[in-house]
């Protein structure tokens, strides 16, 4: 059943549809009906233009309504508009919505999104309910709502949930009508007493289903019901108000509004039509007999315009002219956008809302009436032919006429506004009509895009002017844009490309024509015309304003507006002439022959930039523009400018060219491409009243996030806020986008500031105190400031605070008391920092000579001791007596251990220079220590020792490391181990350490060592006693290791005992190989394969001897050249499988040699680098130059088979 009534509420009635415009008081009601009527209206109306029907200006969802299901509409105190939905409530500021929804995971949100009752009480506060609602009332936060709601079983609850109707009486009580539940009344204490039908009590309500609730100026409060009408006194007793019309049976007999009268009656709004109900209670008048009747489900009255009534099938307005009923037409633009109104209201500036169940909300602008439309309504003969007029013509009858298209000649009448089309009847069609002048009682004269028609309407006969250039008594050839009816009764014509032409009446005739080619008229390129006072043409061409001159019948030009292209002019009741160019409306004094400029308005003074289509001055001297962008106003007193547009009433912004005529008594009609506008200068209503002016929202940025501030208190920021925000709202609805909003910060802003749409940010404030102030003005320039300036706080910055200057003013003290001291002090720094600036410029510069130094040194050692080691490893690859080859042996022996103190040496000076860099590859740490304890295989077993290498199960197959430093520091410690061994034996051990480390041990079962020679084993030159005696050696080995070591990220350490041996443990960072773990094997070694024929490319001849000869031990031919360009022409010459550079050739060097090599027709060729240098970044350049492996002197055979065997290896590899 709820449902039903539900249905029933969005229906109510559906009456037929309703005629746009009509007129309807007829029967035994005429005379009472129409005095009723005069009552009805307040003051007079205004608008002098023939009746026309409103433009409506729809608000959709897409506008920000959150539903086009609208119920009701109300306005607070402050200004705003409320809106109740299907979907929610909202609040209009003229700008936007602020839509209120029910949020189940808050319980201070709105109960339901159905708000079909609102009511904004004495204390402006507002109260909402809906279906299944219950009653809200916004909370003073303006977010929140208080609820009352309906309990079972609870009596001092709410009635029901389901709310149609809400009302506060005389004495401040609120009254809910809601559905099956009655009336209810809320208390004091938050509690309800009811008020409900019995079927017993005659005395009590008619229905429990409230539909409609009143209170008047009486404490009486008016009960709408599904059962018809009752009234409650104030002493509590109900009274059933009779309404015969209505039938008495649920569903017929619904009372939906109430208005009151200034008399004291009240009006009635039913299903079955509108009544009148005196003071006592006793119908007075049914208002509007229909058959059927129509259901009038709200009503408003408006000053002026009488009263506004809400239908189920449309609007009505209810005046002293009769019953004027709207519906809607999706074909028509400003039609009624919905048929189903559920409110009216009447705005505080005279603007008036409807609320629809099919069309969202639509409303007029308070001064609705100051322009009249016409237009073009499909299937309607009484409308216009065409909207858009290209001409209007004003007939010595009143009676407007209007040309559209090839087809459209429209005649309305002055007085009712009725339209008749004349186009069809007279045969017009095919041509474009341009122009229209009425000329006496039975002419009317169209101006054609060939030539000029005069039509007879009478007779429905029509005369066509010859055209013909070289004839006297026929027109230019040209289209006719322009006719002006002559003092003497004759017609004066423009034509466009042909000249100027006067015209006779009786018959239509050309009398005279004024031609360029005649040599009275300067230019033909005519875009407007108008008659001075005295009755003679202007006319504006593209070459500036020309005059008749009456005297030598030719039209001349006027000094100070020759050439200057003007797009309209007209001329004031004064006689000065007013004219409009593209950016500037300009008033002249026409003195003789000249104009004199007297104003000027242009950009600086409000006036826009644009093309003027037509231009006229009213009586009191007001000038009127219509152009692309609206319809424009000058004051003349004020000086103020005005621009009006569709939001004032327009049917269209864009009006046409030349489209305007005046009307005797002064009303204006213009056409635009939405039809034709009228208005009467004299009687629009420009002036509305202040709006209020409120702050709507302040956000500023706090910690990175958007925080909302109270508009309505004072405002402190911290020194770190940023963006504060302010938005304000004019609240005046005429034309909320034309509302002009200014700002001032005093203490920020010298001056006013304009803040676009009533919003401005201020990016960050400077710590202090300001005070905001507003003003708004609404599109009549009618300004109000805000109420209450808000005061704004910008805390100061923690070291701004003056707390923190005090601390500042102690320490300025403090350092002023220690400023010598302190200048003392500074000075000694100052001489201890040149002192040890200039000691580290010493050292740095020790360092750089001492490491360049044992660079030149290693190289100039590197190249003889390749030939003393490669000659005695030859001298012992013959045969030799046995004391020859223990000479040999000593030799080698002496010069290796050179080597070493040399390579040793030029480590630790790359370390002390930062210019050791690792080298990570990827290796096999198990296969590298078997590989160490082969190479010293032979040495322990020629001291009779054991040397043995133990690897743990979870070490890693493959891991990344620099393999070269990491050989060099166990090869370092296993030699030692060896070195100092004389019985037992040697033993490599590796194992995991931790997830990401390796741990290489080497132990021994030498003599062992204390803990003090431990101690300071690894410090450079340092050496246990007797062992420089002993053994030799330089003691940099260790000391190498662990600067290594360290640079690796690894540490190294010592265990030992005297006697008994000792065990060196090495942790180094390796990190594990990611994915395929396996290593491509590398190919093999062409030196174990087949002899190769080699390219040495060396300058020593000593060097290149011994490099020939340990090749040829090894099975390979070699051939030595001493150059690059003689290397060049060999390869050109022989083929060689591998080439051996030298780095520091003379000439081209290696580098460029390998360059220009693998750019040439030997890209593939393996090249092996041989160099003496030590500097460190030999690696990278070589495999810059595109080398394939280094070399370094003194070479040995296995020094070379490893170089051969890398350099294929390396081209045998993908690239």
């Amino acid at each position: 059943m709820r449902a039903a009534y539900r249905r029933r509420r969005h229906r109510r009635c559906i009456s037929p549809p309703a005629p746009r415009m009509a007129v309807s008081l007829a029967g035994r009601h005429d005379m009472r009906g129409w005095a009723i009527l005069a009552l009805l209206v307040s003051g007079t109306l205004f608008a002098a233009a023939p009746p026309s029907p409103p433009q409506f200006m729809p608000i959709t969802v897409a506008d920000g309504l959150p539903s086009s299901v609208v119920y009701t509409t109300v306005q607070d105190p402050r200004g705003f508009i409320w809106t109740g939905t299907q979907d929610g409530l909202a609040r209009y500021d003229g700008i936007g919505f602020r839509v209120y929804r029910h949020d189940p995971a808050d319980p201070r949100s709105i109960a339901s999104n159905d708000v079909s009752a609102l009511l904004v009480d004495r204390e402006g506060r507002l109260w909402c309910g809906g279906e299944a609602s219950g009653l809200n009332r916004l909370e003073p936060d303006g977010s929140s709502f208080a609820h009352w709601i309906h309990r079972a079983n609870d009596l001092g609850t709410l009635g029901s949930n389901d709310l149609f109707a809400l009302a506060q009486d005389r004495a401040g009580a609120i009254w809910v009508g809601t559905y099956l539940g009655g009336l209810n009344r809320l208390e004091a204490d938050g509690r309800f007493t009811h008020v409900d039908h019995d079927a017993e009590d005659p005395g009590s309500l008619r229905s429990s289903t409230v539909f409609s609730l009143y209170g008047d100026d009486q404490n009486r409060l008016w009960i709408g019901t599904d059962r018809g009408l009752d009234v409650r006194t104030p002493d509590g007793r109900i009274v059933h108000v009779e309404l015969p019309a209505l039938e008495q049976r649920p569903g017929q007999s619904i009372v939906m509004s109430f208005l009151a009268e200034p008399g004291g009656d009240t009006l009635v709004g039913t299903r079955k039509g509108l009544f009148r109900v005196g003071v006592d209670l006793v119908l007075r008048e049914e208002i509007m007999p229909q058959a059927p009747p129509l259901a009038v489900s709200a009503l408003a009255r408006s000053d002026a315009e009488g009263i506004w009534i809400g239908l189920l099938s449309g609007v009505a307005r209810l005046d002293a002219r009769g019953l004027h009923r709207y519906d809607s037409d999706e074909a028509v633009a400003g039609a009624l956008p919905g048929s189903r109104t559920m409110g009216v209201l009447s705005d505080r500036e005279g603007g008036v809302w409807f609320s629809m169940l099919d069309g969202g909300l639509a409303r007029l602008p308070p001064h609705w009436r100051n322009f009249a439309s016409y237009r073009r309504v499909p299937g309607d003969e009484a409308s216009l032919t065409g909207s858009r007029v290209s001409a209007i013509g004003i007939g010595s009858d009143g009676a407007a006429w209007f040309t559209s298209g090839s087809d459209g000649l429209d005649r309305m009448d002055y007085a009712t506004g009725a339209i008749e089309r004349w186009g069809k009847r007279l045969g017009i069609h095919g041509e474009r009509l341009t122009s229209v002048l009425p000329v006496g009682d039975d002419q009317v004269w169209v101006g054609l895009q060939t030539g000029l028609r005069v039509y007879v309407p009478r007779t429905r006969s029509s005369t066509e002017l010859p055209v013909d250039l070289v004839r006297e008594d026929a027109l230019p050839p040209g289209f006719v844009n322009h006719l002006r009816r002559a003092p003497d009764g004759g017609v004066w014509a423009s034509s466009r490309g042909g000249g100027v032409v006067r015209l006779g009446t009786d018959p239509p005739r050309v009398v005279r024509r004024y031609l360029p080619s005649a040599g009275t008229l300067g230019d033909t390129d005519i875009s407007a015309m108008a008659l001075d006072p005295s009755g003679a043409p202007w006319v504006a061409t593209a070459s500036g304003v020309e005059r008749l001159d009456v005297r030598t019948e030719r039209f001349v030009e006027v000094a100070g507006l020759d050439d200057v292209v003007i797009d309209a002019f007209a001329f004031a009741p004064d006689g000065t002439l007013w004219t409009h160019r593209l950016g500037a409306l300009e008033r002249w004094r026409i003195d003789g022959d000249d104009a004199l400029l007297m104003q000027r308005y242009d950009g600086t003074r409000g006036w826009e930039t644009f093309g003027a289509h037509a231009l006229t001055v009213d009586a009191v001297g007001d000038v009127w523009v219509t152009s692309p962008r609206g319809l424009w106003r000058l004051d003349a007193r004020t000086e103020a400018v005005r621009r009006f547009d569709a939001r004032d009433g327009l049917p269209s912004q864009e009006f046409i060219v030349g489209s305007l005529a005046v009307a005797g008594d002064g009303t204006v009609f213009a056409g635009t491409l939405g039809g034709v506008v009228a208005f009467d200068p004299a009687l629009l209503r420009l002036h509305s009243p202040p709006p209020p002016l409120h702050l709507t929202a302040l956000q500023v940025r706090r910690a990175g996030a958007v925080e909302a501030l109270d508009p309505g208190g004072p405002v402190a920021l911290a020194y770190d806020d940023m963006d504060f925000h302010v938005e304000m709202r004019a609240l005046s609805f005429a034309n909320p986008e034309s509302n002009h909003y200014q700002v001032r910060l005093a203490g920020f802003d010298p001056d006013w500031v304009d803040a676009q749409r009533g919003e401005r940010t201020w990016p960050q404030l400077p710590a202090g105190h300001y005070t905001l102030e507003a003003r708004a003005a609404n599109v009549d320039g009618a300004w109000a400031s805000l109420g209450r300036p808000l005061q704004v706080e910008v805390a100061r910055a923690p070291w701004a605070t003056p707390l923190a200057f005090a601390l500042y003013a102690t320490l300025a003290v403090l350092a002023m008391g220690l400023a010598f001291g302190a200048w003392r002090a500074r000075v000694r720094r100052r001489h201890a920092y040149a002192i040890a600036e200039e000691q580290r410029r010493a050292s740095d510069q020790l360092v750089e000579a001492k490491s360049s130094f044992l660079a030149t040194l290693g190289h100039e050692i590197r190249t003889p001791m390749t030939g003393v080691l490669g000659m005695s490893e030859l001298l012992l690859a013959t045969p030799l007596d046995e004391r020859q080859r223990a000479y040999a042996a000593a030799i080698q022996q002496s010069g290796q251990m050179l080597l070493r103190l040399v390579n040793d040496s030029l480590d630790i000076a790359r370390i002390d220079a930062g210019k050791l860099a690792l080298d990570d590859i990827q290796l096999d740490p198990a296969a590298l220590l078997r590989e160490i304890a082969g190479m010293q295989q032979v040495l322990a077993q020629h001291k009779g020792l054991s040397i043995s290498v133990e690897i743990g199960a979870d070490v890693p197959p493959q891991v990344w490391g620099d393999e070269t430093r990491i050989k060099q520091i166990l090869l370092n410690l296993v030699n030692n181990a060896i070195k100092f061994t004389e019985r037992g034996g040697v033993t490599l051990r590796l194992t995991r350490h931790g997830a990401s480390h390796l741990c290489f041990r080497v132990a021994d079962t030498g003599p062992g060592m204390n803990a003090e020679v431990c101690a300071r084993l690894f410090n450079r030159f340092e050496q246990a006693a007797g062992v420089m005696r002993r053994h030799g050696g330089s003691g940099l080995g260790l000391a190498i290791c662990r600067e290594l070591t360290l640079l690796m990220g690894g540490t190294i350490s010592v265990s030992s005992t005297l006697d008994e041996g000792s065990t060196f443990e090495v942790v180094l960072p390796i990190y594990d190989v990611v994915g395929d773990a396996s290593v491509p094997a590398p190919a093999s070694k062409p030196a174990d394969a087949a002899a190769l024929d080699i390219l040495l490319v060396e300058d020593d001849t000593t060097v290149a001897e011994v490099v020939v000869g340990l090749l040829g031990q090894i099975g390979h031919r070699a051939r030595h050249v001493a150059n690059g360009l003689a290397a060049l022409a060999e390869l050109e010459r022989a083929r060689y499988d591998l080439v051996m550079l030298d780095l520091d050739l003379p000439g081209i060097d290696g580098l460029q040699l390998a360059r220009v090599l693998r750019s040439g027709a030997h890209a593939g060729l393996p090249l092996v680098a041989v160099t003496a240098r030590s500097v460190g970044d030999e690696e990278a350049r070589i495999r810059a130059a595109g080398m394939d492996t280094l070399l370094r002197k003194p070479v040995t055979t296995a020094l070379l088979r490893n170089a051969i065997a890398t350099a294929f290896a390396a081209r045998a590899a993908p690239a």
